[in-house]
């Protein structure tokens, strides 16, 4: 998520899209790995995660340890609702599920990347706000990443994925009011998956 919380210390914030970054093991062991190899040990940790969310919302002893260790880097929404680091997790398996791999390696990346890039320079040098959370310079750091991104992506279709970083630009502001760990990528791949086979079946 590009979007940022001013409840949120700075410190609390790198250590948010620090977790973000340390996930890039899952787009990484996609590309070397053989098939959807990558699968299997994604599903151990979002299992892992499933059982801590349930155990934070019905038992209680759980959820305030949970406060303790974890509270402060909680955005307000996320402490009545799924943590983003599960819908993280939820969004890089069903994009390697459901697209091409290039295409699924690119949107987890513009998660992982884009977003945390897009926060912390929101946070440090963000001066134009256009939306509670969200600056301009926030959602240029997006942009630029995202098509740096492009060119470290294997078998990439540049013009499909120009497409979908354009898709998740429009997404990241918001429009659609979903967690953007599920808008972007899911609706990034979306389009880019369209434009893929609409390409081969022409």
């Amino acid at each position: 998520m590009t979007d940022f919380s001013p409840n949120i210390r700075l410190r609390d914030e790198f250590y948010r899209k620090g977790i973000h970054l340390a996930s890039l093991w899952i787009p990484i062991g996609y590309i070397f790995l053989p098939g959807k190899t990558i699968l299997a040990p994604l599903c151990l940790v979002l299992t892992a995660a499933v059982i801590v969310e349930t155990l934070r919302t019905f038992y209680a002893p759980f959820e305030r340890w949970f406060e303790r260790i974890l509270g402060s880097l909680l955005r307000p929404r996320e402490r009545r609702n799924v943590t983003g680091a599960t819908t993280m997790l939820v969004s890089a398996v069903l994009s390697i599920v459901f697209f091409e791999k290039w295409i699924a390696v690119y949107v987890i990346l513009l998660m992982l990347v884009s977003d945390a890039l897009g926060a912390i320079v929101g946070r440090l040098i963000g001066r134009h706000l256009y939306k509670k959370g969200r600056t301009v310079e926030g959602s240029a750091a997006f942009a630029v990443s995202g098509f740096m991104l492009i060119w470290i992506v294997p078998d990439v279709r540049i013009g499909i994925a120009l497409a979908g970083l354009f898709t998740a630009l429009i997404l990241e502001t918001g429009i659609i009011k979903l967690d953007d760990n599920i808008a972007i990528p899911i609706g990034a791949g979306m389009v880019m998956e369209i434009l893929y086979w609409t390409g081969r079946a022409g």
